[in-house]
């Protein structure tokens, strides 16, 4: 996880949708990792408290589109302690996050996956991407 991301808002940084090795300016070389780009992070939504958990949904849904339309490939950014909507102080977090689940989930268009699998399509056999 580089966070590659905003915490405050949904959306690419610098509107990066798809997995890429990132450029360390100090060695002038490529780091050899895979950075897949961070489409939400669960505090984008929640942070200044004015999104409901369908609001947030119905927010993600929108970035959703996005990512079908230019066929790219995000991750969500969602910390353990927000995803359970059991807890009394997250429980939005984690009833938006189970939403955005689901939505991804009866959506045929996408493909949920791994990030190990997502990074060996993205960047091809031949990359070594493990």
């Amino acid at each position: 996880d580089c966070s590659v991301a905003f915490n405050e808002a949904p959306g690419w940084r610098l509107s990066m949708g798809w997995p890429f090795k990132p450029w360390n300016p100090l060695t002038g070389q490529i780091i050899d990792c895979v950075q897949l780009p961070t489409v939400v992070m669960d505090g984008a939504y929640f942070y200044d408290g004015q999104l409901s958990a369908q609001q947030a949904v119905d927010a993600f849904s929108k970035e959703l589109d996005m990512l079908k339309t230019y066929e790219s490939c995000a991750a969500i950014d969602w910390h353990v302690r927000t995803a359970y909507p059991g807890s009394r102080r997250y429980r939005e977090w984690g009833e938006a996050y189970l939403g955005i689940l689901e939505l991804l989930a009866g959506d045929p268009e996408v493909e949920v996956t791994t990030c190990s699998e997502a990074a060996k399509y993205a960047m091809g056999p031949s990359q070594g991407v493990e």
